[in-house]
């Protein structure tokens, strides 16, 4: 357990080094601005698996009138079965939009689809893996024009320090693989690499990082979770426990004839609780693929509500939560400490005003563990009862939120 707690130590203040965000008021949490949309950016071109050279293009939301100089940036790729696919498909538009709204940068991104089905009934693993390769190598091409945006004209005003992979269906698969397929090495030995780009690919942007910082994985699933180590970046995912499309645990997963076996979102949680990644993992219960798409029927748009409630909450505990940020712009007055913790919590106040000064511990996944009023201007909080793991520390008072990420360790 010290051994996952030193990862997951490295990982918390490697966030450190991002942009400290102003997470003022409500934004990354509520809707507080109109959107503009900007449709079939170019972002790359490569051949299809015809050998027919084809552009990329993906459609871009940005908070409108938002004056902030570096936002996050969040990519999704749609669903398809990596046999069709249509960036401005609804849940493309949920997604965007909803998070652009919120202050959020967000791209719904086309990629290559297609495959030769005389070739994949004598080899299917094979060309459904070259697929997904044709997939992962286009979002990759996606990250690395954000990042060469921000170094250049700076259009759109991203952090590059802060990109989101996200994707529903297939393109969570894509989004997960361009997370976690990081070493040559990883790549199935059914792939003949010569002339695809390696980790990279081809489709465009070179020279830019195509690293990112969490991903989303709805109803996604990778190759083999042993491509998961520890030092991963976390991820949020969330998929129906009856998905007969894209496997919830590991099962064989078929496209019109049997492929190969994969590992779904419950084999992903798994892997990532062994590994120490954090991880929050939502189940549908009771419901096939993707239930909140349109063509689930019922009840898709409470569905919809609930991905984007349960996604916003652990981004915003991600991204608005690195030591000292303080979400009304005031300058930090509190002391929080040991980090790492053990059974006891200090809390300094550097003034002498304690009247309506408030903590809330939070865990990892939004829950409550303790709230108390502070009396004094020093306080020492008792975590005995705390389990091991990481925590958000909300230190209000009546005009401003700081927030603090604490590990509670042996």
């Amino acid at each position: 357990m010290k051994t996952i707690m030193l990862f997951i130590l490295f990982a918390v203040f490697g966030l450190t080094t991002y942009a400290q965000y102003n997470c003022y008021g409500t934004r990354y949490n509520d809707s507080l601005f109109d959107v503009t949309v900007t449709s079939d950016v170019l972002y790359g071109n490569n051949l299809l698996y015809t050998g027919v050279a084809t552009d990329l293009h993906m459609d871009i939301y940005q908070p409108t009138g938002d004056t902030a100089l570096m936002r996050p940036l969040i990519i999704f790729a749609p669903k398809g079965s990596f046999l069709q696919e249509d960036k401005a498909e609804w849940t493309m538009q949920q997604l965007c939009l909803k998070f652009a709204h919120m202050g959020y940068v967000t791209a719904a991104i086309d990629y290559r689809v297609g495959i030769n089905y005389t070739l994949a009934f004598q080899n299917p693993n094979r060309e459904f893996s070259l697929a997904v390769m044709r997939a992962y190598h286009d979002y990759k091409a996606a990250i690395r024009f954000f990042r060469k945006d921000a170094a250049t004209t700076n259009t759109y005003k991203i952090d590059p320090n802060m990109i989101i992979a996200g994707g529903s269906s297939a393109g969570a698969i894509t989004a997960v693989h361009v997370a976690y397929l990081d070493q040559l090495s990883e790549i199935p030995a059914v792939i003949d690499t010569t002339g695809l780009g390696g980790i990279e690919g081809h489709s465009g942007n070179s020279g830019y990082s195509s690293q990112v910082n969490y991903v989303v994985n709805l109803c996604g699933a990778i190759a083999d979770t042993s491509w998961i180590n520890s030092g991963n970046i976390p991820l949020i995912s969330m998929h129906g426990n009856l998905d007969t499309e894209v496997p919830y645990g590991s099962a064989v997963i078929s496209m019109v004839i049997p492929i190969t076996e994969v590992d779904g979102s419950a084999s992903i949680n798994l892997r990532t609780n062994t590994v120490g990644i954090e991880n929050p993992f939502h189940t549908f219960l009771g419901q096939a693929h993707i239930p909140y798409d349109p063509n689930a029927g019922g009840s898709y748009l409470l569905y919809m509500d609930t991905v984007i409630n349960y996604v916003k909450t652990n981004l915003y505990n991600w991204i608005c939560t690195s030591t000292g940020v303080t979400e009304n712009n005031l300058l930090p007055f509190v002391q929080v400490y040991p980090n790492p913790m053990q059974n006891e919590l200090n809390i300094n106040l550097n003034n002498n005003i304690c009247d309506g000064v408030s903590v809330y511990v939070y865990d990892v996944m939004g829950n409550i563990c303790l709230v108390e009023e502070l009396q004094n201007k020093e306080t020492i909080l008792s975590i005995n009862n705390l389990p091991e793991g990481i925590y958000l520390i909300k230190i209000k008072t009546q005009t401003s939120v700081n927030t603090y990420k604490i590990i509670k360790s042996l």
